[in-house]
Parts: C-alpha cells; sequence; structure tokens
C-alpha cells in the first residue's frame, strides 16, 4: 500500500542547499474553504438513526358568539406534527507515513536522529502534512453537507450519473447532503422552485450565454414575489439569506454597475460582499463552484453551474455527535511498524427541518 506525503519530486536538487527549513517553502496559492458553520447549525447528540418531532400550530379559533349568552362555539383544536429522521452516516480515513518515503529531500532534515528517525511525530513535516490536513478536513465537510448523495454515480458508471468521471463515489455517498435535499423538495413542491433554463444546456459556452444578467436579476426577484405567502412572510422577518454560486452572482451584480451600490451593499468577513434585493441579501459561495467544478464537472459543461437557495441558517441543520469531534484527527507512531498513522473517524447528517421554507433557483 503506498504511503502518505508530501511530494518533494518536482524540487530540483538545489532546492535543499538554497532552502533550510520546511517553513522556507512558499504554499501554492489555492482555494481556501471558508466557514462552513455561515452556513448551517449544528445539532449535536446525533449518533445514530433516531426521529425527531416538532409541533405545529393551532387551527383558528374564535367564532362570533351564539345569540343566547350561555353558549359558546364548540370548535375542534387540532395540532399539527411534523416527523424527521437522522440517520447519520460514517465515514473515515486513514494516512500512512513513513519516514524513508521523504529520505533525501529537505524534508529529512526536519527528521529525528538515530534509533528515532521514524518517529515523525513532534517534527515540522508532520506539522506541515498535519496543516495540509486541515485544510483537506475541511473541504470534506464542505463536500458532504452540502453535495452528499447516497446515490451518487459517475457519468461514465451504469447507470449513468452526474459526478465527474473518475472521482471515487465513496468520497459523497455516506449522506445526502441539503443539495440533494433542496432537489427533493422542489421535486414534491414545484412552488417552491425557480427554473434556471440555461442550466440545462449542455455546453459551458451556452450556459453562460444564455444567463443573461437580465435574467440573473428575474431570478432573483422572483425568489421573493414567487414564493408562497408564508416563505415572503418569513423573509420579511429578516431571517432569510439567499446564498448562490459566484457565477449566479458575477452576472447578479452586473445589473448594478454604474450605479451607486452603498445602500444595498454589505461586507462579509471573506472579503466578498452581498447584495440586497427586495429585503435578502444574496451572498456568493465561492465553495459551491468548486465543488461544482470538480465533482459535478460532465466535460463539456456543468451540472447547474447556476444555483441559489433562500433559507434561514438555523433551517439547515447538521447533525453530529458531538462538536468536540468535529474535524478531529490522531497522529500516532507505531514502534513495531516504524511507521507514523493518522486516523479520523466521526458520523453526520444534514437535513432541512421545515422543507416548506426554503426557495430554490436552480
Amino acid at each position: 500500500m503506498a504511503n502518505s506525503k508530501i511530494d518533494f519530486s518536482t524540487l530540483t536538487d538545489l532546492i535543499p542547499i538554497a532552502v533550510n527549513k520546511l517553513s522556507e517553502l512558499i504554499k501554492v496559492e489555492s482555494l481556501e474553504y471558508g466557514d462552513l458553520m455561515q452556513t448551517i447549525s449544528i445539532i449535536e447528540n446525533v449518533d445514530v438513526a433516531k426521529k425527531i418531532g416538532f409541533l405545529g400550530a393551532l387551527n383558528a379559533i374564535g367564532m362570533t358568539s351564539a345569540n343566547s349568552g350561555c353558549a359558546y362555539n364548540t370548535i375542534t383544536g387540532a395540532i399539527e406534527t411534523v416527523e424527521k429522521t437522522w440517520d447519520p452516516g460514517d465515514f473515515d480515513t486513514k494516512l500512512t507515513l513513513c519516514a524513508d518515503e521523504i529520505k533525501g529531500t529537505i524534508a529529512e532534515l526536519s527528521l529525528k536522529k538515530g534509533v528515532n528517525y521514524h518517529d515523525m511525530t513532534d517534527t515540522e513535516y508532520l506539522d506541515l502534512f498535519e496543516e495540509a490536513l486541515e485544510i483537506a478536513i475541511n473541504e470534506m465537510y464542505w463536500r458532504i453537507v452540502w453535495y452528499g448523495d447516497k446515490d451518487a454515480a459517475c457519468i461514465d458508471d451504469s447507470p449513468a450519473g452526474y459526478i465527474t468521471s473518475g472521482v471515487d463515489c465513496d468520497l459523497l455517498n455516506m449522506i445526502d447532503g441539503l443539495w440533494k435535499r433542496a432537489r427533493t423538495i422542489i421535486g414534491t413542491t414545484p412552488a417552491q422552485r425557480i427554473t434556471i433554463a440555461a442550466n440545462a444546456l449542455t455546453t459551458t459556452a451556452d450556459q453562460n450565454a444564455a444567463f443573461t444578467k437580465a435574467l440573473a436579476l428575474e431570478y432573483a426577484n422572483n425568489i421573493y414575489f414567487n414564493a408562497p405567502i408564508e416563505i415572503q412572510s418569513k423573509m420579511l422577518a429578516d431571517g432569510f439569506e439567499a446564498r448562490c454560486t459566484v457565477a449566479f452572482f458575477n452576472k447578479l451584480i452586473q445589473n448594478f454597475q454604474g450605479f451607486e451600490l452603498e445602500s444595498m451593499r454589505t461586507d462579509l468577513e471573506n472579503g466578498l460582499f452581498s447584495i440586497r434585493i427586495n429585503g435578502i441579501p444574496f451572498i456568493p459561495v465561492k465553495e459551491w463552484d468548486e465543488m461544482i467544478n470538480t465533482y459535478e464537472n460532465l466535460g463539456a459543461y456543468k451540472r447547474d453551474p447556476f444555483r441559489c437557495i433562500a433559507y434561514e441558517k438555523t433551517n439547515a441543520l447538521v447533525g453530529v455527535p458531538s462538536m468536540t469531534t468535529w474535524g478531529m484527527f490522531k497522529s500516532t507512531f507505531s514502534e513495531e511498524t516504524d511507521m507514523v498513522y493518522i486516523k479520523l473517524r466521526d458520523k453526520i447528517d444534514a437535513l432541512f427541518l421545515h422543507d416548506n421554507m426554503v426557495m430554490v433557483a436552480i
């Protein structure tokens, strides 16, 4: 079995002379996944399949009094209940590191000497590897929570799916993520969907040409104006956010070029900004575009590159056994095998608590 490592093979032989320690290596610029917690709410103690229920409202009461002062109108009071089911999926990973894999590279300078040579714990090399692992774990949670699909299959599988050719579907199929849940909702309740026609086209060029800035603004407006009245009422309470792909957002903001945007603009911590339309902030989520490009890339085109979902963060729930185990991994050195093992294991699930409180443009 191949061991995990940082591959230094592309560096020249002069690197060990020019660079004296690993921390002097410059990291290649790559997408930094943001704070997933900005898009979801965490529920703890979800470690086994279990049902959750909540109460609806009591039906209408209060009627015109009868003529006789002693008579009352009798009403049958009914309160509906709604049931959801947590069904957390398991995920795990084991990485194996061997000191001999980096012999002859700059990384060897960080290793211990003598009998402790193979023990890479408490070394600069392992610190650097674990730093990269933490970034990968953050990407993993984004992928599982938003793009998980128990039925995931690649475009060249039989039967064919929509996952990028060559992707291992075990990266995605532990649970149904929030986009899969949203598609299920609009499949049964089309009133909560705004259909973006450009997504159905089969080349990226055609998709981009068909999705005009005018249509982007129309779809953004329709997220409010076409929503069922109960969703509109919640939107007016200022709890909703419309999160969208950058591809959607880029066309949307073109409608406001040349105008004074400050009254509509809200700066975000990640360096991006949102635009308020009908009181709803539209927030670009760059991680979604990256996920689509990586996992839903069909070659000639991408699956639904223009998408937007309006919801309350408190309605998008992610269930985990405990936040103390969120992103946790364990590094150990084995005296028997002279290997360092890094392991992580946990459970997770994702759902919308109230299906009738989501608007989806896709």
